[in-house]
Parts: C-alpha cells; structure tokens; sequence
C-alpha cells in the first residue's frame, strides 16, 4: 500500500514538473516574439556576392561575425583557381560594420585602390578584387508587404 502511494506521488511529481516547463517555454517564446515585433525599423540584411570573371559565382548572407576568404578548405567565401592562396583576407565584424584584413599582399584591390597590408572598413557599396574575383558587398532591404483591403482589385 505504502508503494502506491510513493507512485503515485513521484507521477504526480513529474507531471507537475513537465507542465511547469512547458509553461516556461511557452512564456519564453512570448516574450521573444514580442521582444522581435516591437522594433519598427526595417532590418538591413548584408550580402557578399562574388564574381569569377565577371559572371556571378557566389552568393552569401552575411550573419557570422568572421569570415575567411581564399583557396583553403576552412574558407567561408571559397575562391577556386591555380595561383589562389589558401588564405587570401579575413572580414570580421567590428562596432556594426565589417573590416577586411589582407592576408596575402599581391593584388588584393579595394574599390579600385590598392590595399597592400593594411586593415581597412569595408560598407555597402564596397568592392573587394583579388585575382579574378570581385567581391561585392550588397545590402538587400526586407520589406514586409503589408495587405491592403482592395488590393489586385480591377
């Protein structure tokens, strides 16, 4: 009898204690959501978009903080050609924008200049050419389409 009861109990134990999870969860992902709908400002999403001689090549969003560019298997942003470096240039991101580091001094030209073995910020806008590459930086607005009553109405 006494072991029914201990049974009993320890369900009873974790049935409360699973719905109390589930409570947390749920009260978790309404405070993430409404932390994530109160900004009304349009998000800016940032894009590197690669070109091999001219013809698009690549197309990468930019959410990781660092970045590795060249011929290496660990690269980020992969450039394939003889002649290449493993390790070209490094992009991280510094105080909201990112900062390009070369790593290899021969022909690495940033909007037309050359870059030598300096650091310098790149933007929306900048063009990064090593060999036959052409590494553009895009920013792409998400805009939200909002419904309008009426709307495709002849």
């Amino acid at each position: 009898m006494i072991f029914r009861w201990m049974i009993e109990f320890l369900n009873f134990c974790f049935v409360f204690s699973l719905g109390m999870v589930t409570l947390w969860l749920f009260f978790q992902s309404l405070a993430f959501d409404r932390v994530r709908r109160s900004s009304p400002k349009q998000r800016a999403e940032l894009l590197v978009e690669v070109y091999r001689d001219g013809a698009p090549y690549l197309k990468i969003p930019l959410n990781k903080s660092h970045y590795l560019i060249g011929r290496g298997p660990e690269c980020d942003i992969p450039l394939r050609g003889m002649g290449i470096p493993l390790k070209i240039g490094e992009m991280y991101e510094q105080e909201g924008g990112y900062i390009f580091k070369n790593l290899h001094n021969n022909s690495i030209m940033i909007n037309g200049r050359p870059l030598g073995k300096e650091i310098k910020s790149v933007s929306p806008g900048d063009e990064i050419n090593a060999y036959n590459y052409s590494i553009a930086i895009k920013q792409k607005e998400l805009n939200r389409k909002k419904f309008q009553y009426g709307e495709g109405e002849g």
